[in-house]
């Protein structure tokens, strides 16, 4: 029987599975496979990070927007207050509209 060489296009295949060579496989496939379950779960922590301080800006820019303009904004239950003065100005013909 004739034995032929990888250099000439074909593999040796070992006639059994080495045992250590299995272990060593198999260590490293759960080795990876932790990596990666490392990796997602840091991207996530990353990812609500970023949620939290964008979150976080925009809450600091309403404030900012709201304290700045205070004075110009019209708040809907004083508008109420001012249309039923009003009303009851135009009721007693004190204001005609």
């Amino acid at each position: 029987m004739e034995i032929k060489a990888p250099s000439q296009g074909l593999r040796l295949t070992p006639l059994y599975e080495a045992p250590l060579k299995k272990r060593r496989e198999e260590k490293r496939r759960e080795e990876k496979r932790k990596r990666r379950e490392r990796e997602r779960r840091e991207e996530k922590k990353r990812r609500e990070k970023r949620r939290e301080e964008k979150k976080r800006r925009e809450e600091k820019r309403r404030e900012k927007r709201e304290s700045s303009s205070w004075s110009s904004q019209v708040y809907p239950h004083k508008l109420v207050f001012l249309i039923d003065t009003l009303q009851v100005l135009v009721k007693e013909k004190i204001l005609a509209v």
